[in-house]
């Protein structure tokens, strides 16, 4: 590693160093999850969630689920073939359709 020194320094790393040094952060961070992975979990309205356990969340079946996001009802994220939702829209977008459903029975 080289630096020049001067008011503000600079540090001149090689490609090696600098992945040596994500390799080693890597490891550190990986070595803390696997000792406490309870302070690494997401927040529950952050996770992540396959089409069954949406419809357990929602107390429905998944072919309702696939019929709501089929409608754009529900938003939802491709990721490596799979279908996924985040936890937090799904809830919004529950909330959504009821508020939608109560302005039309006031009708």
């Amino acid at each position: 590693m080289k630096t020049n020194p001067s008011k503000s320094e600079i540090v001149v790393l090689t490609l090696s160093e600098i992945l040596g040094l994500i390799k080693e952060e890597v490891k550190a961070t990986v070595s803390k999850i696997l000792k406490d992975p309870e302070n690494f979990i997401q927040p529950e309205e952050e996770q992540l969630l396959d089409i069954n356990q949406v419809a357990e969340l929602l107390k429905t079946t998944p072919q309702n689920i696939h019929a709501k996001k089929a409608k754009g009802q529900i938003p939802f994220v491709r990721f490596g073939g799979r279908v996924l939702f985040k936890r937090s829209e799904v809830i919004a977008s529950l909330k959504s359709i009821r508020a939608h459903r109560k302005s039309k029975s006031r009708l």
